[in-house]
Protein backbone atom coordinates (compact mmCIF):
# COMPACT_ATOMS: atom_id res chain seq x y z
CA UNK A 1 0.00 0.00 0.00
CA UNK A 2 2.79 2.61 1.08
CA UNK A 3 4.22 1.89 -2.62
CA UNK A 4 1.01 2.49 -4.24
CA UNK A 5 0.72 5.75 -2.43
CA UNK A 6 4.61 6.44 -3.48
CA UNK A 7 3.68 5.70 -7.08
CA UNK A 8 0.19 8.00 -6.71
CA UNK A 9 2.00 10.85 -5.26
CA UNK A 10 4.76 11.10 -7.77
CA UNK A 11 2.02 10.63 -10.82
CA UNK A 12 0.29 13.58 -9.23
CA UNK A 13 3.61 15.88 -9.11
CA UNK A 14 4.88 15.13 -12.62
CA UNK A 15 1.09 16.09 -13.43
CA UNK A 16 1.62 19.45 -12.18
CA UNK A 17 4.88 20.11 -13.33
CA UNK A 18 3.80 19.22 -16.84
CA UNK A 19 0.63 22.05 -15.60
CA UNK A 20 3.13 24.50 -14.62
CA UNK A 21 5.66 23.60 -17.40
CA UNK A 22 6.63 25.95 -20.57
CA UNK A 23 4.04 25.99 -22.82
CA UNK A 24 4.00 25.07 -26.89
CA UNK A 25 6.39 27.27 -29.06
CA UNK A 26 5.08 27.88 -32.33
CA UNK A 27 1.94 26.87 -34.34
CA UNK A 28 1.27 23.81 -36.47
CA UNK A 29 2.69 24.15 -40.28
CA UNK A 30 -0.10 24.15 -42.26
CA UNK A 31 1.28 23.98 -45.70
CA UNK A 32 4.74 22.11 -47.06
CA UNK A 33 7.71 24.76 -47.10
CA UNK A 34 9.77 25.77 -49.93
CA UNK A 35 11.89 23.35 -51.10
CA UNK A 36 15.78 23.82 -49.95
CA UNK A 37 18.39 24.77 -53.09
CA UNK A 38 20.67 22.24 -51.08
CA UNK A 39 19.07 19.98 -48.57
CA UNK A 40 17.20 17.24 -48.50
CA UNK A 41 13.99 18.16 -46.03
CA UNK A 42 11.72 15.16 -43.82
CA UNK A 43 8.43 15.93 -42.49
CA UNK A 44 6.88 13.61 -39.94
CA UNK A 45 2.98 14.32 -40.11
CA UNK A 46 1.10 14.30 -37.35
CA UNK A 47 -1.56 11.58 -37.81
CA UNK A 48 -1.94 10.09 -34.82
CA UNK A 49 -1.48 5.88 -34.46
CA UNK A 50 -0.22 5.65 -37.81
CA UNK A 51 3.11 6.82 -39.99
CA UNK A 52 2.60 9.90 -42.77
CA UNK A 53 6.55 10.89 -44.23
CA UNK A 54 7.12 13.18 -47.06
CA UNK A 55 10.74 13.75 -48.08
CA UNK A 56 11.18 16.72 -50.34
CA UNK A 57 14.10 16.70 -52.73
CA UNK A 58 15.95 20.15 -53.40
CA UNK A 59 15.77 22.54 -55.95
CA UNK A 60 12.54 20.65 -57.61
CA UNK A 61 10.90 20.25 -54.64
CA UNK A 62 9.89 16.61 -55.86
CA UNK A 63 8.19 14.95 -53.24
CA UNK A 64 8.73 11.25 -51.81
CA UNK A 65 5.60 9.84 -49.43
CA UNK A 66 6.98 7.19 -47.30
CA UNK A 67 3.72 5.49 -45.85
CA UNK A 68 0.44 7.46 -45.18
CA UNK A 69 -1.70 5.85 -42.77
CA UNK A 70 -3.78 6.40 -39.60
CA UNK A 71 -6.23 4.63 -37.13
CA UNK A 72 -8.37 5.55 -34.34
CA UNK A 73 -11.20 7.01 -33.80
CA UNK A 74 -9.75 10.77 -33.36
CA UNK A 75 -6.96 11.68 -35.64
CA UNK A 76 -6.17 14.20 -38.27
CA UNK A 77 -8.13 13.32 -41.23
CA UNK A 78 -6.73 12.97 -44.61
CA UNK A 79 -7.75 16.17 -45.46
CA UNK A 80 -5.12 17.72 -43.93
CA UNK A 81 -2.36 16.00 -45.08
CA UNK A 82 -3.88 17.23 -48.62
CA UNK A 83 -3.47 20.91 -47.32
CA UNK A 84 -0.47 20.34 -46.19
CA UNK A 85 0.76 19.49 -49.57
CA UNK A 86 -1.09 21.82 -51.51
CA UNK A 87 -0.38 22.36 -54.70
CA UNK A 88 2.83 20.28 -54.44
CA UNK A 89 0.48 17.18 -54.73
CA UNK A 90 1.66 17.89 -58.58
CA UNK A 91 5.32 17.07 -57.14
CA UNK A 92 4.57 13.69 -55.79
CA UNK A 93 6.60 11.53 -57.56
CA UNK A 94 7.07 8.10 -55.23
CA UNK A 95 4.65 6.59 -52.51
CA UNK A 96 5.96 3.82 -50.21
CA UNK A 97 3.99 1.40 -48.59
CA UNK A 98 6.03 -0.21 -46.11
CA UNK A 99 4.18 -3.20 -45.84
CA UNK A 100 0.55 -3.84 -45.44
CA UNK A 101 -1.17 -2.34 -42.65
CA UNK A 102 -3.91 0.03 -43.27
CA UNK A 103 -2.16 2.99 -40.64
CA UNK A 104 0.67 2.63 -42.69
CA UNK A 105 -1.61 3.03 -46.11
CA UNK A 106 -5.16 4.03 -45.78
CA UNK A 107 -4.82 7.92 -46.65
CA UNK A 108 -3.41 7.88 -49.97
CA UNK A 109 -6.58 7.11 -51.42
CA UNK A 110 -7.65 10.31 -50.85
CA UNK A 111 -4.56 12.28 -51.35
CA UNK A 112 -4.10 10.87 -54.95
CA UNK A 113 -7.22 11.47 -55.87
CA UNK A 114 -6.29 15.11 -56.29
CA UNK A 115 -3.61 14.02 -59.00
CA UNK A 116 -2.04 11.04 -59.47
CA UNK A 117 -0.69 11.72 -63.13
CA UNK A 118 2.62 13.37 -61.44
CA UNK A 119 3.28 9.85 -59.36
CA UNK A 120 6.11 7.49 -61.61
CA UNK A 121 5.62 4.43 -59.12
CA UNK A 122 3.87 2.86 -56.01
CA UNK A 123 6.34 1.05 -53.94
CA UNK A 124 4.94 -1.52 -51.75
CA UNK A 125 6.30 -3.67 -49.08
CA UNK A 126 5.53 -7.65 -49.60
CA UNK A 127 3.93 -8.62 -52.65
CA UNK A 128 0.93 -6.99 -54.13
CA UNK A 129 -1.45 -10.02 -52.71
CA UNK A 130 -0.68 -9.46 -48.96
CA UNK A 131 -2.85 -6.39 -49.36
CA UNK A 132 -6.18 -7.97 -49.99
CA UNK A 133 -8.78 -6.06 -48.50
CA UNK A 134 -10.95 -4.37 -51.51
CA UNK A 135 -10.37 -0.87 -50.96
CA UNK A 136 -6.29 -1.06 -51.07
CA UNK A 137 -6.58 -4.12 -53.76
CA UNK A 138 -8.43 -1.69 -55.96
CA UNK A 139 -6.44 1.23 -55.43
CA UNK A 140 -3.31 -0.82 -56.21
CA UNK A 141 -4.70 -2.09 -59.27
CA UNK A 142 -5.45 1.17 -60.40
CA UNK A 143 -1.89 1.79 -60.36
CA UNK A 144 -0.97 -1.55 -62.04
CA UNK A 145 -3.24 -0.68 -64.97
CA UNK A 146 -1.17 2.06 -65.27
CA UNK A 147 2.27 -0.05 -65.22
CA UNK A 148 3.17 2.36 -62.23
CA UNK A 149 3.28 -0.80 -59.59
CA UNK A 150 6.41 -1.80 -58.28
CA UNK A 151 7.66 -4.73 -55.47
CA UNK A 152 10.80 -4.60 -53.96
CA UNK A 153 12.54 -8.05 -55.78
CA UNK A 154 9.19 -9.25 -57.02
CA UNK A 155 8.04 -9.46 -53.47
CA UNK A 156 10.90 -11.67 -52.30
CA UNK A 157 13.20 -11.82 -49.77
CA UNK A 158 16.19 -8.92 -49.75
CA UNK A 159 18.90 -7.92 -47.26
CA UNK A 160 21.41 -5.74 -49.37
CA UNK A 161 24.66 -4.07 -47.72
CA UNK A 162 26.22 -3.39 -50.54
CA UNK A 163 23.98 -2.30 -53.99
CA UNK A 164 19.84 -2.41 -53.50
CA UNK A 165 17.18 -4.38 -53.35
CA UNK A 166 16.02 -3.64 -56.74
CA UNK A 167 12.68 -2.40 -57.46
CA UNK A 168 10.69 -4.77 -59.93
CA UNK A 169 7.33 -3.77 -61.73
CA UNK A 170 4.22 -6.03 -60.68
CA UNK A 171 3.31 -6.24 -64.65
CA UNK A 172 6.81 -6.71 -65.92
CA UNK A 173 8.64 -8.13 -63.66
CA UNK A 174 12.23 -7.69 -65.86
CA UNK A 175 11.19 -3.91 -65.55
CA UNK A 176 12.74 -2.18 -62.76
CA UNK A 177 13.48 1.63 -61.93
CA UNK A 178 16.15 3.24 -60.35
CA UNK A 179 16.34 4.72 -56.77
CA UNK A 180 17.93 8.31 -57.44
CA UNK A 181 14.57 9.26 -57.00
CA UNK A 182 15.80 13.36 -56.45
CA UNK A 183 17.33 12.78 -59.53
CA UNK A 184 20.80 14.29 -58.08
CA UNK A 185 23.52 11.46 -57.43
CA UNK A 186 24.64 13.23 -54.13
CA UNK A 187 21.54 12.12 -52.64
CA UNK A 188 21.43 8.16 -52.53
CA UNK A 189 18.38 6.36 -51.73
CA UNK A 190 19.44 2.72 -50.43
CA UNK A 191 16.92 0.01 -50.14
CA UNK A 192 18.25 -2.01 -47.23
CA UNK A 193 15.95 -4.98 -46.67
CA UNK A 194 12.51 -5.80 -47.45
CA UNK A 195 10.10 -9.35 -47.32
CA UNK A 196 12.48 -11.12 -44.96
CA UNK A 197 10.18 -12.54 -42.77
CA UNK A 198 6.66 -13.90 -42.90
CA UNK A 199 4.67 -11.38 -41.16
CA UNK A 200 3.43 -7.97 -42.83
CA UNK A 201 5.52 -6.21 -40.21
CA UNK A 202 8.95 -8.52 -41.19
CA UNK A 203 8.22 -7.72 -44.93
CA UNK A 204 8.72 -4.02 -43.74
CA UNK A 205 11.06 -1.72 -46.83
CA UNK A 206 13.87 -0.56 -44.71
CA UNK A 207 15.11 2.93 -46.80
CA UNK A 208 18.11 4.91 -45.86
CA UNK A 209 18.34 8.33 -47.30
CA UNK A 210 22.12 9.68 -47.31
CA UNK A 211 23.46 13.12 -48.48
CA UNK A 212 26.98 13.75 -47.46
CA UNK A 213 27.40 13.00 -43.74
CA UNK A 214 23.91 12.97 -43.03
CA UNK A 215 21.70 9.85 -43.26
CA UNK A 216 18.12 8.60 -42.15
CA UNK A 217 16.69 5.21 -41.41
CA UNK A 218 13.35 4.18 -42.23
CA UNK A 219 12.18 1.18 -41.25
CA UNK A 220 7.92 0.73 -41.29
CA UNK A 221 7.13 -1.40 -38.32
CA UNK A 222 10.23 -3.86 -38.55
CA UNK A 223 10.69 -5.86 -35.49
CA UNK A 224 10.93 -9.45 -34.40
CA UNK A 225 13.35 -12.28 -35.94
CA UNK A 226 13.21 -10.34 -39.16
CA UNK A 227 15.06 -7.13 -37.71
CA UNK A 228 17.54 -9.42 -35.75
CA UNK A 229 18.62 -11.14 -38.90
CA UNK A 230 18.88 -7.74 -41.29
CA UNK A 231 21.37 -6.08 -38.46
CA UNK A 232 23.63 -9.14 -37.87
CA UNK A 233 23.89 -8.82 -41.86
CA UNK A 234 24.18 -5.13 -41.83
CA UNK A 235 26.65 -4.36 -38.78
CA UNK A 236 28.09 -1.20 -40.46
CA UNK A 237 24.99 -0.12 -43.10
CA UNK A 238 22.91 0.48 -40.86
CA UNK A 239 24.26 3.22 -38.88
CA UNK A 240 22.33 6.45 -39.44
CA UNK A 241 21.96 10.31 -37.88
CA UNK A 242 18.50 10.14 -37.79
CA UNK A 243 16.12 6.80 -36.66
CA UNK A 244 12.50 6.86 -37.21
CA UNK A 245 11.60 4.53 -34.47
CA UNK A 246 10.07 1.36 -35.93
CA UNK A 247 6.17 0.50 -34.91
CA UNK A 248 5.83 3.65 -33.47
CA UNK A 249 8.05 3.14 -30.89
CA UNK A 250 6.62 -0.31 -29.51
CA UNK A 251 9.39 -2.56 -27.55
CA UNK A 252 7.74 -5.68 -26.49
CA UNK A 253 8.24 -7.45 -30.29
CA UNK A 254 10.34 -4.20 -31.84
CA UNK A 255 13.01 -1.94 -31.02
CA UNK A 256 15.39 -4.90 -29.42
CA UNK A 257 18.85 -4.14 -28.72
CA UNK A 258 19.84 -6.05 -31.50
CA UNK A 259 18.38 -4.03 -33.50
CA UNK A 260 19.26 -0.79 -32.54
CA UNK A 261 22.62 -1.47 -30.94
CA UNK A 262 23.85 -1.23 -34.95
CA UNK A 263 21.92 1.52 -36.05
CA UNK A 264 23.28 4.58 -33.35
CA UNK A 265 21.51 7.00 -33.52
CA UNK A 266 22.37 10.75 -33.03
CA UNK A 267 18.59 11.75 -33.13
CA UNK A 268 15.34 9.60 -33.51
CA UNK A 269 11.68 10.31 -33.43
CA UNK A 270 8.42 8.23 -33.09
CA UNK A 271 5.72 8.49 -34.99
CA UNK A 272 2.88 8.27 -31.84
CA UNK A 273 -0.47 8.51 -31.34
CA UNK A 274 -0.66 9.13 -27.96
CA UNK A 275 -3.47 11.58 -28.43
CA UNK A 276 -5.41 9.37 -30.66
CA UNK A 277 -5.77 5.95 -28.90
CA UNK A 278 -4.62 3.74 -26.76
CA UNK A 279 -1.41 2.15 -27.55
CA UNK A 280 0.57 5.25 -26.05
CA UNK A 281 3.66 4.76 -28.28
CA UNK A 282 6.44 5.09 -27.82
CA UNK A 283 6.84 3.19 -24.78
CA UNK A 284 9.58 4.12 -21.77
CA UNK A 285 11.30 0.49 -22.90
CA UNK A 286 12.14 1.96 -25.94
CA UNK A 287 13.03 5.43 -25.00
CA UNK A 288 15.46 3.74 -22.24
CA UNK A 289 16.56 1.41 -24.93
CA UNK A 290 17.81 4.37 -27.61
CA UNK A 291 19.42 6.15 -24.23
CA UNK A 292 21.24 3.34 -23.03
CA UNK A 293 23.39 3.62 -26.88
CA UNK A 294 24.64 6.97 -25.54
CA UNK A 295 24.87 8.15 -29.05
CA UNK A 296 21.92 10.67 -28.69
CA UNK A 297 23.16 14.18 -28.72
CA UNK A 298 21.55 16.96 -26.49
CA UNK A 299 18.46 19.12 -27.72
CA UNK A 300 16.43 22.37 -26.72
CA UNK A 301 13.79 21.59 -23.94
CA UNK A 302 10.89 19.63 -25.37
CA UNK A 303 8.08 18.13 -24.04
CA UNK A 304 8.24 13.92 -24.34
CA UNK A 305 6.01 11.17 -23.14
CA UNK A 306 6.43 7.68 -23.14
CA UNK A 307 3.95 5.04 -22.36
CA UNK A 308 4.10 1.11 -21.01
CA UNK A 309 4.67 0.94 -17.49
CA UNK A 310 5.25 3.40 -16.22
CA UNK A 311 3.20 6.44 -18.80
CA UNK A 312 4.76 9.07 -18.00
CA UNK A 313 5.16 13.19 -19.28
CA UNK A 314 8.33 14.90 -19.34
CA UNK A 315 7.51 18.02 -19.73
CA UNK A 316 11.76 19.37 -19.81
CA UNK A 317 13.07 16.36 -21.91
CA UNK A 318 16.74 17.68 -23.38
CA UNK A 319 17.78 15.01 -25.51
CA UNK A 320 17.29 14.78 -29.71
CA UNK A 321 14.11 12.29 -29.18
CA UNK A 322 10.88 13.72 -30.14
CA UNK A 323 7.71 12.60 -31.07
CA UNK A 324 4.66 13.99 -32.85
CA UNK A 325 2.00 13.37 -30.23
CA UNK A 326 4.19 14.24 -26.96
CA UNK A 327 1.55 14.85 -24.42
CA UNK A 328 -2.63 14.19 -24.71
CA UNK A 329 -3.64 17.78 -26.14
CA UNK A 330 -0.75 18.47 -28.32
CA UNK A 331 0.78 17.10 -31.68
CA UNK A 332 3.54 18.33 -33.54
CA UNK A 333 5.23 18.28 -37.29
CA UNK A 334 8.71 17.28 -36.92
CA UNK A 335 11.21 18.64 -39.41
CA UNK A 336 14.56 17.22 -40.46
CA UNK A 337 17.11 18.72 -43.13
CA UNK A 338 20.04 16.80 -44.17
CA UNK A 339 22.00 19.99 -43.75
CA UNK A 340 22.19 18.59 -39.97
CA UNK A 341 21.16 21.27 -38.07
CA UNK A 342 18.94 20.84 -34.50
CA UNK A 343 15.19 19.28 -35.86
CA UNK A 344 12.59 21.46 -35.94
CA UNK A 345 9.08 20.73 -33.69
CA UNK A 346 5.92 22.66 -34.85
CA UNK A 347 3.54 22.00 -32.62
CA UNK A 348 0.00 23.14 -31.42
CA UNK A 349 -3.56 21.86 -30.01
CA UNK A 350 -4.79 19.56 -32.55
CA UNK A 351 -6.76 21.16 -35.21
CA UNK A 352 -11.01 21.07 -35.59
CA UNK A 353 -11.43 19.78 -38.95
CA UNK A 354 -14.65 18.80 -40.41
CA UNK A 355 -14.53 15.02 -40.74
CA UNK A 356 -13.47 14.12 -44.25
CA UNK A 357 -15.58 13.17 -46.87
CA UNK A 358 -13.47 10.59 -48.32
CA UNK A 359 -14.30 6.73 -48.10
CA UNK A 360 -11.32 6.39 -46.14
CA UNK A 361 -12.23 8.16 -43.07
CA UNK A 362 -14.64 5.57 -42.59
CA UNK A 363 -12.64 2.60 -40.40
CA UNK A 364 -15.54 0.59 -40.92
CA UNK A 365 -14.36 -0.14 -44.69
CA UNK A 366 -11.47 -1.45 -43.08
CA UNK A 367 -13.27 -4.41 -41.55
CA UNK A 368 -10.36 -7.09 -43.11
CA UNK A 369 -7.33 -4.94 -42.20
CA UNK A 370 -4.96 -5.68 -39.71
CA UNK A 371 -4.29 -2.72 -37.67
CA UNK A 372 -1.60 -4.14 -35.97
CA UNK A 373 -1.88 -3.06 -32.82
CA UNK A 374 -0.53 -6.12 -31.19
CA UNK A 375 2.02 -4.45 -29.22
CA UNK A 376 -0.62 -1.92 -27.39
CA UNK A 377 0.67 -2.96 -24.27
CA UNK A 378 -2.33 -0.69 -22.50
CA UNK A 379 -4.86 -1.98 -24.74
CA UNK A 380 -4.16 -5.71 -24.49
CA UNK A 381 -3.64 -5.20 -20.62
CA UNK A 382 0.04 -6.52 -21.06
CA UNK A 383 2.03 -4.55 -18.74
CA UNK A 384 5.68 -4.33 -19.52
CA UNK A 385 8.70 -3.91 -16.43
CA UNK A 386 11.64 -1.14 -16.35
CA UNK A 387 9.86 1.38 -18.45
CA UNK A 388 10.81 4.39 -15.35
CA UNK A 389 13.38 6.04 -17.80
CA UNK A 390 16.68 7.28 -16.25
CA UNK A 391 16.86 10.14 -13.17
CA UNK A 392 18.55 12.21 -15.61
CA UNK A 393 15.65 12.32 -18.19
CA UNK A 394 14.16 14.82 -15.22
CA UNK A 395 13.96 18.15 -15.47
CA UNK A 396 15.85 19.68 -12.19
CA UNK A 397 12.65 20.91 -10.48
CA UNK A 398 11.16 17.63 -11.13
CA UNK A 399 14.19 15.82 -9.59
CA UNK A 400 13.70 17.81 -6.82
CA UNK A 401 9.76 17.39 -6.22
CA UNK A 402 10.61 13.83 -6.25
CA UNK A 403 13.17 13.62 -3.36
CA UNK A 404 10.96 15.44 -1.32
CA UNK A 405 7.91 13.29 -2.39
CA UNK A 406 9.81 10.58 -0.34
CA UNK A 407 10.37 12.46 2.62
CA UNK A 408 6.52 13.54 3.05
Amino acid sequence: MELQKIIANIAAIVQLVVLLGPGIQGQLLTSIPQPSNTYVQVYALPVGQGDCTIIQCPSSGDIIVFDCGSSGANRIPPSYVQTFLGNNINKVRYIFLTHANKDHYNYLYEITTWNNSSVTAVIVGGKKSDYSSANISNWLNNWNTLSKLYMVKNGMSCISGVTNCIITNVRTPTSTISTNFCNNQNIQFNILASNVGSTANQKSIVMKIVHSSWSLLLSGDMEGPAATTIAMALTTTLKSKVYKISHHGASSIANSAQWLGPIKPEQAFASSGYAYGNCRHPTCVTINRILALNTIIAATSHALYCGGNPNMNYPTFQRSIFETSPTSTTICFLTYSSAGSQPGSHCGTPPTLAASTGIIDDDMLYKDDSIDEDDCNIMSGVMEHGGALPMAAFSTLVVIMLLLSFTL
